[in-house]
């Protein structure tokens, strides 16, 4: 309510961060509210806004806010009409992550590590080894097998339990749902769309194309494309150069 508004801006300002961060135009409903209108000549209530929006959102943003603040402190003609309500939109592009986010499919990639080395004649493998390897690649994949199997070579068991994903998912695996709409939502926004995953490209490609994902996609990154596999940021930042886009304009699902 306006009271509490009132009394309390700190609070019921972090309600609006969300919507602020998603490109709402700021002064659209800072313009709009009783206590708004009232402390606009002061600017306290905008300065409250951002130092909480500041304390709250990733460092990518600050930039963001720092050139919304000066467009809001600095709008002195009165509230935005409703005819002049815009929506600006602070995301130019999208950076979609692949396995687990798009398809189903680590959720099958964790029941075949199991047939893997048991076809290697290692021990079943515990679920230490299975969550730590999810999301993996290069060479923290393979740090990871010779910290659980040092009796084997890495590569030799990282080869087998891709030749039992690509039987198991030789027809590729069911997409998550939202998937399409979100993907017709950044379309019709004209919003461009990448794919940036471990796997490798022919894996990329073939679950895309089975899926009919892949024209929504100008590109695909894997990880032997990045100078460092995850959670290093590599493979997002190089997936933001090939959309022409700086990483702060980028929202990575």
């Amino acid at each position: 309510g306006s009271q509490d508004y009132r009394e309390s801006p700190c609070r019921t300002t972090c309600l609006y961060i969300v919507r602020f961060i998603f490109g709402y135009d700021t002064r659209t409903w800072l313009s709009y509210h009783p206590a708004a209108v009232k402390s606009r000549q002061k600017a306290g209530l905008f300065q409250t806004f951002f130092d909480e929006c500041q304390k709250s959102v990733p460092v990518a943003m600050h930039g963001q806010i720092r050139y919304n603040k000066a467009a809001v402190i600095n709008h002195r003609n009165g509230p935005a009409r409703p005819h002049e309500r815009k929506f600006l939109p602070m995301i130019k592009g999208v950076i979609f992550d692949m396995d687990g986010l798009m398809f189903d499919t680590e959720r099958i990639w964790t029941t075949l590590w199991a047939p893997a080395t048991e076809k290697l004649g290692l021990p079943a493998p515990c679920e230490e080894f299975v969550s730590g390897a999810r999301g993996l690649a290069g060479e923290n994949m393979l740090r990871h097998l010779r910290k659980f199997y040092p009796q084997c070579d890495p590569n030799v068991l990282l080869a087998a339990v891709r030749a039992e994903g690509k039987t198991a998912l030789a027809n590729g695996a069911p997409a998550k749902p939202g998937l399409f709409a979100l993907l017709d939502y950044l379309e019709e926004q004209n919003i461009p769309r990448i794919v940036a995953s471990s796997s490798s490209h022919e894996t990329i490609e073939r679950y895309l194309r089975i899926s009919g994902a892949d024209r929504y996609f100008t590109d695909t990154v894997c990880g032997d494309d990045a100078s460092a596999s995850k959670p290093d940021p590599a493979i997002f930042l190089v997936a933001a150069q090939r959309l022409g886009l700086p990483a702060s304009d980028c929202l990575e699902l």
